[in-house]
């Protein structure tokens, strides 16, 4: 399993203004138009979580993906920001012993949840208390004919608000996208890596 943490590259933008049907829009396009730029040197994830918290004010971030096994689901990479490299491996250790959300959004995928400390077993939530997590909003899309999915996690701390509707709907909204930006992303970077190669020679460049 790969997993990464990072520090946001560039501070995230402040939020601002009334988000907006338009100002969602723009961000969709964002995405997809971000996706075909492959060389545009940024990984998606980290750029996709940066621009989101433009629109909502949240602390840290988890994008895990993986493939649904006969044993269960399999990770094999995760993404977090502002958390820490060894968090992933505390929390994903205590849902082994019980994932309360994990059926659900199997069964829902594309559908956003509220959560906080209480949702979870007492192990799970002396996890997220160590790490200062009090709410999140998390969802999960998924691929039935390959058995992949992404989960996208927002998390906010005591020093704010918990997580309303409104921001649920707006993670939403956006997790489709950001799950298919991101694959429209990899799908350039594998075409700009075999461009570059030299091919036989006399073949057109």
């Amino acid at each position: 399993m790969k997993t990464s943490n990072g520090t946001w590259a560039n501070p995230p933008l402040e939020v601002s203004g009334e988000v907006t049907p338009a100002r969602i829009s723009a961000e969709v396009l964002a995405l997809y138009q971000h996706g075909r730029a492959a060389d545009a040197g940024a990984d998606f994830k980290p750029w996709a979580m940066q621009r989101a918290a433009a629109l909502v004010r949240f602390e840290s971030t988890n994008w895990v993906s993986g493939v649904m096994t006969p044993r269960g689901p399999r990770t094999h990479e995760v993404r977090t920001e502002n958390m820490g490299e060894s968090y992933w491996g505390a929390f994903s250790a205590t849902l082994a012993e019980a994932d309360p959300l994990g059926e659900r959004m199997l069964a829902n995928p594309g559908v956003s949840y509220l959560v906080g400390q209480a949702d979870f077993p007492p192990r799970t939530a002396a996890v997220m208390q160590a790490w200062g997590i009090e709410s999140g909003v998390l969802g999960m899309m998924a691929d039935r004919s390959t058995g992949t999915f992404s989960v996208v996690v927002w998390h906010r701390g005591a020093g704010l608000p918990p997580f309303g509707e409104a921001e649920r709907r707006l993670h939403e909204q956006l997790l489709p996208h950001w799950v298919e930006g991101l694959q429209l992303y990899r799908v350039g970077v594998r075409c700009a890596t075999c461009i570059s190669r030299p091919g036989p020679a006399g073949w057109p460049r």
